[in-house]
């Protein structure tokens, strides 16, 4: 039988994984969000077995994604920029010390947000150059002759 590496904790004593960005304790999400309007607690399956999580709800849009990611519902749409789960982040969550874990939904991005518009400002813009440039070839080609010039000194 060989030796337990000095470097891995026995699987008993980790940490269950929970899905989401973690936080240090409760009071961090809800100094910004305030006071759930309701709490719940559900038992959810997981590779390890059921586990209970206690799931708060602050109502809206980041309820339902949150639903969405405990029941394991994410669709690959959620991952582009054209689906509004896109602009969200992960559910927060808080391991408790008796082994359950508090899941708080996600919270709206702006940042997500302005990259994305810049990037789809800055593709319109080289389009609109490309697009551009292609018209002034066409018009100095078709001017060669100078009949299709300005006669007011262009």
């Amino acid at each position: 039988m060989p030796a337990p590496s000095p470097f891995t904790a026995p699987r008993s004593s980790m940490a269950p994984r929970a899905l989401g960005t973690p936080l240090g304790s409760a009071e961090s999400y809800r100094r910004s969000y305030g006071i759930p309007r309701r709490e719940e607690v559900r038992t959810i399956p997981t590779p390890e077995g059921q586990r209970n999580v206690v799931v708060h709800s602050y109502g809206g849009y980041g309820d339902g994604l949150l639903m969405g990611y405990l029941m394991g519902r994410t669709s690959w749409l959620w991952l582009t920029p054209f689906h509004p789960a896109f602009y969200y982040s992960q559910p927060y969550y808080v391991p408790r010390p008796d082994g359950t874990v508090e899941y708080y939904p996600p919270t709206f991005s702006l940042a997500k947000l302005l990259f994305v518009l810049i990037v789809v400002a800055a593709i319109g813009f080289v389009v609109w150059v490309i697009v551009r440039n292609r018209r002034l070839q066409r018009g100095q080609i078709a001017g060669s002759d100078g009949m299709s010039r300005s006669s007011f000194g262009g």
